[in-house]
């Protein structure tokens, strides 16, 4: 067990304005003077490149010949120099606007772009833009990416390996198909967004999408047309429903490769889903713990992943449903849960006792500010395989359970204070 005492080797979160006595690495949140990394103020950057399929004018692309260091496929080929890239999200009509008319960027010469500062947000639509060259006329490229931004994301800063390319569009236009269909049966003061869709079934569809893109594009007639996809007219308005996109889905679909993803279509706009969280006492996820879920009389199992959840998708909607947990060294437990209506999740997060009354934390401490404990204060303890936070209690104190070995950063904050991070080892 590492006991820590924050004022001594690792956090000290001071009262704004009395920072003098708290060391020279502290940062005020909104300081003018300099701009706090982005998990400080709760946010991520997010980083990736741009790519546009075969066919693209060569005045496009990065730089010539760059194509041989990329995936060698009609549909992600060529990385995309000084694009303009913003972040939208999906309304209920299934139309894409402007999440924060700041979340802007423009790609590099290799293609590489940085959003700064964006807040947590779930299944926002990556947009690039460019006009370009395509058989000798002028078009505006139109390529998208999905992305969430999770907890876990904000702790580490930053969000990497976010391409955006044409098999999105297809995503893209799955969501806007699974939103449209939902709200048509929905009063106006219950309709959902884009936001509301299951990430991971998303995350699916986008695999599924790729594979069948792939399979079709392999033959002699393929039924998807990658630059018709991804190209507009000039005067088009890129943010509107992309009615391209859903013709090419269902063409898609109903070629020779496309029948999975037509289920899994189907089911993100007529099934209910639960996402599990599993924790143990001090609120840190338990990855590896085995989930089962049952609907009428039919179990599903999973393993919780790092964050300690599982989605369970394509469930009856409104259905009970009844929700059983395990974990080594914890205490087994069973609870039941409504699934949710269609196209939505239902979250239930579950708390496990440890099957021993002698565990220790791996980490704990007490949160101080002019030598006196600190209530409510958020803590975080991450590193790139392992994160986990928790509140200080009314003495300050916090505590971390079955962290796995290895050098973690750790920190504190609360609003009108001062934050300063540190590094802890658990042996």
């Amino acid at each position: 067990m590492r006991h820590m005492k924050l004022c001594l080797v690792a956090i000290l979160i001071c009262a704004a304005g009395l920072a003098a006595g708290c060391g020279g690495s502290n940062q005020d949140i909104g300081s003018t003077a300099t701009l706090p990394p982005a998990w400080a103020a709760g946010r991520a950057n997010i980083s990736g490149r741009l790519y546009a399929p075969a066919g693209v004018s060569g005045a496009a692309a990065a730089r010539s010949g760059m194509r041989t260091l990329f995936q060698a496929n009609t549909f992600h080929d060529i990385a995309v120099a000084f694009a303009s890239l913003a972040v939208y999200t999906m309304n209920a009509d299934g139309q894409l606007v402007p999440l924060d008319s700041t979340y802007i960027a423009t790609t590099d010469i290799n293609g590489d772009f940085t959003i700064y500062y964006v807040l947590p947000v779930n299944n926002a639509i990556i947009l690039g833009t460019k006009t370009v060259q395509i058989n000798g006329q002028s078009k505006n490229l139109n390529l998208k990416s999905i992305i969430s931004i999770h907890p876990s994301d904000v702790m580490k800063g930053i969000v990497t390996g976010v391409d955006v390319d044409a098999a999105t569009s297809l995503t893209v236009a799955a969501m806007q198909q699974a939103v449209q269909t939902i709200n048509a049966n929905l009063p106006a003061d219950q309709q959902i967004t884009g936001a509301d869709l299951p990430t991971e079934t998303l995350n699916g569809i986008y695999d599924a999408v790729q594979a069948a893109l792939a399979a079709d594009q392999a033959l002699a007639s393929p039924a998807v047309d990658i630059l018709g996809l991804v190209t507009e007219d000039i005067t088009t308005t890129l943010t509107g429903t992309d009615t391209v996109a859903v013709q090419q889905l269902t063409n898609l679909t109903n070629s020779p490769g496309g029948a999975t993803l037509a289920t899994a279509i189907t089911d993100l706009a007529t099934k209910g889903s639960i996402r599990v969280t599993v924790l143990n006492a001090s609120g840190a996820a338990i990855p590896g713990a085995t989930v089962t879920v049952t609907v009428g009389g039919a179990a599903q199992s999973k393993t919780a992943d790092s964050a300690g959840q599982a989605l369970f998708g394509a469930l009856t909607p409104l259905a009970t449903a009844t929700i059983s947990v395990s974990a080594q060294g914890y205490a087994s437990t069973t609870t039941s849960a409504t699934v949710s209506s269609a196209g939505r999740v239902a979250s239930v997060t579950l708390t496990l006792s440890a099957s021993t009354t002698t565990a220790e934390p791996s980490v704990n401490g007490v949160v101080t500010s002019g030598g006196q404990p600190v209530a409510d204060a958020a803590v975080a303890l991450y590193n790139s395989a392992f994160s986990a936070s928790t509140t200080t209690d009314s003495a300050g104190a916090y505590a971390f359970y079955d962290v796995p070995s290895g050098t973690y950063n750790i920190l504190a904050t609360k609003e009108n204070y001062t934050l300063e991070s540190s590094t802890v080892v658990v042996p």
